[in-house]
């Protein structure tokens, strides 16, 4: 209109921001939910001083959230922004229409991942048994497992490593660690990841 001031306000959304939109109330809406926080360890420091040592990953399936989302901005203390819910088994969630996962009845997972990554921990690796046997033509999992710092065995991800059989004429191998015999006799498969390591003999049988 002419002669009046207007002040017009823009919002920019950069691209590392992380946005979190607000339509309506959340209840009764049931959501996925990922929570991740800093964890440290006061070894050697003072209560209030520490090293970081990592996240703590906590996955809820099925958040249901409270129909709030307060935020409280005094000028004195920090500001915080609340949101609360309860984390539903799977049989009220169903109830409530919503399409669930059979096999993820827990009601949450949380999962410590020190810094340096998922191999920090890790100290070598084996093949259960030390040797793979498979059939002419038939297929195979390689059984491999990482070693611990407390020597206990973990299941790695199978995509995570690589595989290399010494002689492709006995045997082959998917870059998913499934072992295929070609013909009777033996060879050597190699597993590897970065640094880690492991090598195991592997009779094919006719």
């Amino acid at each position: 209109m002419v002669g009046e001031t207007y002040c017009v306000r823009y919002f920019v959304r950069a691209a590392s921001a992380h946005q979190l939109r607000v339509d309506s109330v959340f209840e009764p809406n049931i959501e996925i939910c990922m929570i991740r926080m800093p964890l440290y360890t006061t070894q050697g420091q003072g209560s209030t001083k520490g090293t970081k040592w990592g996240d703590r990953y906590i996955w809820i399936p099925r958040m249901q959230f409270k129909g709030e989302a307060p935020v409280k901005g005094d000028q004195t203390d920090a500001d915080v922004d609340t949101l609360s819910g309860s984390a539903l088994p799977y049989e009220e969630a169903a109830a409530e229409g919503i399409c669930v996962d059979e096999a993820s009845f827990a009601l949450a997972y949380m999962v410590d991942m020190p810094v340096g990554g998922a191999l920090v921990d890790v100290k070598g690796m084996a093949i259960v048994g030390g040797v793979v046997t498979v059939a002419a033509s038939q297929s195979v999992q390689v059984p491999v497992k990482y070693v611990m710092a407390d020597d206990s065995l973990v299941q790695p991800d199978y995509s995570d490593l690589t595989y290399t059989v010494t002689d492709t004429s006995k045997a082959t191998v998917s870059d998913k660690g499934v072992l295929t015999g070609a013909a009777a006799g033996n060879t050597e498969i190699t597993v590897e990841n970065g640094d880690l390591s492991v090598v195991a003999n592997v009779v094919v049988t006719a």
